[in-house]
């Protein structure tokens, strides 16, 4: 699980940009399926399907 994953003012550019780079190398793994959750300052659940 990882929280924070929307982009924020008040965090630093630094972060977005690494939050963002995260989130794309998740949804590009094909071991796992990602779930993104709408709430708060954003979430996403991965979970490893395959070895």
């Amino acid at each position: 699980m990882i929280h924070d994953v929307f982009p924020q003012q008040k965090l630093p550019e630094e972060f977005r940009i690494k939050a963002t780079k995260l989130l794309k190398t998740l949804q590009d793994r094909p071991d796992l399926d990602i779930t993104e959750l709408d709430w708060s300052t954003g979430l996403i659940l991965a979970v490893k399907t395959a070895v």
